[in-house]
Order: structure tokens, then C-alpha cells, then sequence
């Protein structure tokens, strides 16, 4: 109702009218065992689902909203709506959004579809989609997708079911202590994901079934007293969290420590932006793989090796510094040595950026000092990753890409690749349009693709056919600039 321009409070205005409707659909008497049991047995659900489903409509019709609309076509106060759904088919979670083609009592009715009480598989169509919080009855997963900064997902939860003596519980009453418990620990999760800190938690707890106690006096003042407290609550929360204005610097929390992980690459960012160099010259630079993780259990070897001399670079301190990863596979390390002209390490720092959104990494190295003209470096950066082969192994082709982007220029561009002897590539070379392969490989790419000399040695290393590919750099133009080498087993 919140997310619809619902009229909320005609909704609690007028709800006595639904009084009567409430006592015939949901009497307490179908709760007891005697009842119960029999239905369950005979394969019926303890409500009728069609019932909560008039209800709804009828709720909804009191703040002016047509439910039986698809949600589509319902105007939303909000620019996203997720309604819960649980797919115990799949052991997911089925979402509903503001885009769905779903009518909006039906996604409602599948969010609240409690098993044995409302829905059982003979009772419903699609009896595996059942009450959104099975699964994510605090769904804070959806609510901490795409936060920009500055961004914080609030919650509203219950306190915890009191502890009952279920040596003397019905089989209904077990059953209901059952999923009461489940719900908790799902909640207790979201509620250390979105950080306790941000979920206001609703004063007093009410049972699920407690429908005809649903529109008495005593229940209706307690409403009332319960929205005046989560008012005070809400405007408190709402005070503290716009004075932040962002992370708590003190806290350990995930959702703290990415929003402070963020804050801090803008900053280094706009560091460079303001005092480093706008490109470097290098020497060359070799993109170097070397597949060992093919059921040996071993994890791949990325390495990136870039040579800069001080003649080309005079004055050059800091660089940021993207290398060419996986682009697949779990990463088990990664390294960055900086050595200068003789072999020796040399001081630097290296502070890490990502690309938000995309698997790519990067480091902004920052040099002890400005390199002088009579100075080398050789930058190389590693990576230990699994699966690297995952691509060739499955669809029986993959690819390498080296790019320079502009501002970067370099005398030579080298991709090598180690492959073992027993899955050496029947056919390698420069990714061409005219395959259909390699056009979807070469669809992400943009700028000049550069052609290489490639070959294949025998005896680079033991156990491995070795694929090298060069291209010289004539045209040093301020657009991108490409090798994409592709390699089929077939």
C-alpha cells in the first residue's frame, strides 16, 4: 500500500466494514485441532486461499487501489517495488517488481501464502510458490542491491517469539513454533546484514492467525500506541542518519567497511585526476598466462610485466595501473612488484581500485619519487586464479586481450599463453570478424585492433605448448588501442 498511491488512512478508517467478511473467512475455531487435523488429512489448507485473496481486493478497494491490476499498470509512489515470494521448486526467492506483468493481489496473495494455512499443493496452481519469508522474511538482500553512496536500506522488524513448553504442544501449535523459529533466524540474518543500527524494530509482536482479534478495540489502541512509537523511533533514526551522512568510520560492519572502501577510492581517484600524469610511455608490455588448474588442481598464473624508461617518463610518479585478470574463476592472490634498472625492489606504495559493477581490478602505484631520466622500472603484477580454462574447456574457444588506453602508448605489445600439451589449440590468431566466434568475443571491444605475429613454440616450457603473439606499436593516436588473440581446441 505504501509503495501505491493507496489511501492508508481511509484503509484503517473504514476497515470495520470488513468485519464481518474477516469472522466468516478466518474463524479461530478452524485453529483447533479437532477441526484441523481433518482438513490437513484430507488435503485442504486451514483458510481458503480465495478468501484472503476477496480480502485483499477489498483492502485495497477501501484506499481507492484496484489490485486485480498487473503491477505494471498501477501508478507507484516509489521507483521500485520488490514483493517477496518464496520458490521452494527452485530454493529461491521469486520476486515480484514494479515491471511484472503479475496482478498485484496475486503477487501479494503468493507473498503470504503460509503452507498448510493458506495454500497446500492441491489448493493453487503454482502451490510451490509460498510466503516470501521462508526465505527472506526481512528481505534485506534486495533491499542492499545498487545502493549509491550515501544510501542506507532501513528495516522494520519484530522482537522474537517467547519460548514455549511444546512437550504439551498440539501437533498444530508444533508446527507453528517450527516455522516461527525459521522465521527468527532468517530475520536475525537480515538484521546483521542491512546492521542492527538500522532496523527499528516494531514494539509487540502479533501471531499471524490472530484474524479475530484483527479489528477489536484492544487491538486497534495498541495499533495506535505502536505507530506513535515507531513515529518517534523513525524521526530519531531519521535525524542520525542524515547527520552521518554516510559510513560509520568506528564500525567493522560489510556495510560500513564497502561504504568506507568507496568514499576512499573516489579519493584516490580524484587524486590522480589532480596530480598525476595524464599517460606513460613503455617500453613493452607482456601479458603472460599460464594454465595449470585443468584437473591439476593448481591455479592459474596471470602476469603483466610493463618496462618504463625514465628518458620517455621523465618526472612520472604516480600511474594507475589496470591489469588484464581471469575474468573468471575465484582469486587465490594477487601481487604487485615494482623493480628499477638493476634488478633491485624499489619503494612503493599501491593502493587498490575497482571498477564498481564490473570485474576488473587496478592499482593507483604511487613511485618513492619522481622518476629521473636515467632511471628504469619494470612493473609486474600477478594473479593466482582458478577456472581460466573453464571457457575453453566448455565452449571450446577463449580469448586475451591487452589494451591501451589513451594516454598509453608502448613500442610492444606481447600476450603469451602456456597450455598444456594435452589441450594445445588447433587454431589460434587475432579475433576476426569474419567468425562468428569471434565476433561476439570482439562485441565488447572498442578502438583500434592491433594485428599480431603469432606462433607457436614446443620447448618454451615442459609439459606445455606455448602460444606467442607480437604486435608493434606504430600508431601511437590518442584512441584505444588492442590485441585479441583467440584460440580454439576444434
Amino acid at each position: 500500500m505504501h509503495a501505491t498511491d493507496c489511501d492508508i488512512q481511509a484503509v484503517i478508517a473504514n476497515s470495520h466494514t470488513l468485519k464481518s467478511d474477516i469472522e466468516n473467512f478466518f474463524p479461530a475455531s478452524r485453529m483447533k485441532s479437532f477441526r484441523a487435523i481433518p482438513r490437513l488429512l484430507a488435503g485442504k489448507s486451514l483458510y481458503d486461499e480465495r478468501h484472503v485473496r476477496e480480502i485483499l481486493i477489498k483492502l485495497f478497494l477501501l484506499g481507492g487501489i484496484d489490485a486485480e491490476r498487473p503491477i505494471k499498470d498501477i501508478k507507484l509512489s516509489v521507483p521500485q517495488l520488490r514483493i517477496m515470494r518464496s520458490d521452494i521448486r527452485y530454493n529461491n526467492s521469486s520476486v515480484a517488481t514494479e515491471a511484472s506483468e503479475s496482478k498485484l493481489v496475486d503477487a501479494i496473495l503468493d507473498s503470504a501464502a503460509i503452507p498448510f494455512a493458506f495454500r497446500v499443493p492441491k489448493s493453487n496452481p503454482n502451490p510451490e510458490i509460498l510466503d516470501g519469508g521462508l526465505f527472506q522474511n526481512l528481505p534485506a538482500a534486495a533491499a542492499m542491491e545498487d545502493l549509491k553512496l550515501g544510501q542506507v536500506a532501513l528495516g522494520f522488524s519484530f522482537p522474537k517469539e517467547d519460548s514455549q513448553d511444546l512437550k504439551k504442544a498440539t501437533p498444530l501449535e508444533y508446527g507453528k513454533a517450527i516455522l516461527g523459529s525459521l522465521l527468527d533466524e532468517r530475520m536475525a540474518d537480515a538484521r546483521l546484514r542491512l546492521k542492527p543500527s538500522n532496523v527499528i524494530e516494531i514494539p509487540n509482536r502479533r501471531s499471524t492467525f490472530e484474524f479475530s482479534d484483527a479489528l477489536s478495540e484492544g487491538m486497534h489502541a495498541q495499533f495506535s500506541e505502536d505507530v506513535s512509537e515507531i513515529a518517534r523511533r523513525l524521526e530519531n533514526w531519521v535525524r542520525t542518519a542524515e547527520m552521518m551522512d554516510g559510513p560509520d568510520w568506528h564500525s567493522d560492519h560489510p556495510a560500513d567497511l564497502a561504504e568506507q572502501a568507496a568514499r576512499t577510492q573516489i579519493d584516490v581517484s580524484n587524486f590522480y585526476e589532480d596530480v598525476g600524469n595524464l599517460g606513460y610511455h613503455a617500453d613493452s608490455i607482456c601479458h603472460e598466462v599460464n594454465y595449470r588448474s585443468f584437473n591439476r588442481g593448481l591455479p592459474d598464473i596471470y602476469t603483466l610485466t610493463v618496462e618504463i624508461c625514465g628518458n620517455k617518463n621523465e618526472g612520472l610518479q604516480f600511474l594507475r595501473f589496470f591489469f588484464y585478470d581471469s575474468e573468471s574463476g575465484a582469486i587465490k592472490k594477487t601481487n604487485l612488484e615494482i623493480f628499477d634498472g638493476q634488478g633491485a625492489l624499489r619503494k612503493t606504495m599501491a593502493l587498490p581500485l575497482r571498477i564498481p559493477g564490473k570485474r576488473i581490478r587496478g592499482t593507483l602505484v604511487c613511485l618513492d619519487r619522481p622518476l629521473k631520466a636515467d632511471e628504469r622500472i619494470k612493473i609486474v603484477k600477478t594473479e593466482e586464479s582458478f577456472d581460466g580454462m573453464l571457457e575453453y574447456e566448455t565452449k571450446g574457444c577463449c580469448s586475451q586481450t591487452v589494451g591501451l588506453s589513451p594516454g598509453r602508448t608502448s613500442d610492444k605489445l606481447t600476450v603469451i599463453v602456456h597450455f598444456p600439451d594435452t589441450h594445445k589449440p588447433l587454431h589460434y590468431g587475432d579475433a576476426s570478424l569474419e567468425r562468428p566466434k569471434d565476433a561476439e568475443m570482439l562485441s565488447d571491444e572498442s578502438g583500434l585492433q592491433l594485428m599480431t605475429r603469432t606462433v607457436m613454440h614446443a620447448n618454451k616450457r615442459a609439459g606445455s605448448k606455448t602460444v606467442v603473439s607480437e604486435a608493434t606499436l606504430t600508431d601511437q593516436t590518442e584512441k584505444r588501442r588492442f590485441v585479441k588473440v583467440v584460440y580454439y581446441r576444434t
